[in-house]
């Protein structure tokens, strides 16, 4: 009887076993042909991102932070956070942000804070205005001279 079941356990595995080799095979003989990749074809695929748009899109992601951090709060009165400077953002359960324009053009200097007048426009219409101070520093990490940049937010006052 143990030399049956031995004798199917062996046939039903060599089954699954021919199985999983004829899938392979048929998965791997679709005749694509694909390009080799090179710079080049990178250069071309990735969409061109300068200096600017990369610091507008890290102040958008720091105000989306604080904001994220300000809903938490509410659900959590117990929950503590960082202080922050900015404390007036308007929120709402449903308030997502639409847009956010800056008002002045980001000039990079080495190691110099720079303030920069943000909007916040969200769908609902309401508009808060910030400072966002870009701050950015050298910092050597392995031998390697990179610079380091911070998103501060502040209250704007006019």
């Amino acid at each position: 009887m143990a030399k049956l079941l031995n004798s199917n356990l062996e046939q039903t595995m060599n089954k699954g076993i021919f199985f999983i080799c004829v899938c392979l095979l048929i998965g791997c003989s679709n005749k694509k042909d694909f390009a080799p990749l090179n710079e080049s074809t990178v250069a071309e695929s990735a969409p061109a991102i300068t200096i600017e748009n990369a610091y507008t899109l890290l102040i958008q992601e720091k105000i989306q932070d604080h904001i994220d951090k300000q809903k938490l709060k509410q659900q959590y009165p117990n929950f503590k956070l960082s202080p922050d400077s900015v404390t007036t953002l308007y929120i709402e359960d449903k308030a997502t942000i639409q847009t956010i324009e800056l008002l002045d053009t980001i000039i990079l200097d080495d190691e110099k804070a720079m303030d920069i007048r943000t909007v916040i426009i969200y769908d609902t219409n309401k508009r808060d205005t910030i400072i966002a101070t870009l701050q950015r520093s050298k910092v050597t990490i392995e031998g390697e001279e990179v610079i380091s940049s911070k998103v501060i937010l502040k209250n704007y006052q006019k």
